[in-house]
């Protein structure tokens, strides 16, 4: 049986860089090893390419890289479609295009844009009533993919009604 210890050891090799939160956060079963069986290890490393190449180059005030390796950002990303249960869901299209999205409210200033790593998810803690740590996973890139479907759904109910097919109905007076 492999320990918790040994595991950790094994992290810090398989994700350099990454932080001690987010190393026990593999150990404790987070980060699922394997590829899951409903998308493949390949959709992954093609997405946090794809991503990588819209991020600008260099470090975020000097010390944060924009980017992060694809074997950083692979993990990242198995875990939120785990997390978020997102499956077949969604294609590399539409993330990268809730990337793009995400983007474009930062050509002008890019001080409280969000690195690459972050942007997929973040973890934030807190200390509950009990004492016991409680771990939150953000990610602006689920929250824009969501905010992107509905936004179609509402889009696709808009253009089937028009002012006039309402007066025609008599809806309008």
């Amino acid at each position: 049986m492999i320990s918790k210890i040994d595991l950790r050891i094994k992290a810090e090799k398989k994700y350099p860089g990454y932080s001690p939160k987010e190393l026990d956060a593999y150990v404790h079963g987070f980060f699922d090893a394997k590829a899951s069986e409903d998308v493949s290890s390949d959709f992954f490393g093609d997405l946090a390419t794809k991503l990588r190449e819209l991020w600008p180059p260099g470090d975020k005030g000097g010390k944060y890289p924009w980017r992060d390796s694809v074997s950083n950002l692979v993990p990242r990303l198995r875990f939120l479609w785990k997390e978020r249960g997102y499956g077949d869901k969604y294609s590399v299209e539409d993330c990268l295009t809730a990337a793009r999205n995400y983007l474009s409210k930062f050509e002008n200033d890019t001080k409280y844009m969000q690195t690459l790593k972050y942007f997929i998810f973040k973890q934030e803690h807190s200390v509950a009533k009990d004492g016991k740590m409680v771990y939150t996973y953000k990610s602006s890139l689920g929250d824009t993919l969501e905010n992107l479907s509905s936004l179609e759904m509402q889009q696709d109910w808009e253009s089937s009604f028009t002012v006039a097919d309402l007066y025609d109905q008599g809806e309008v007076r």
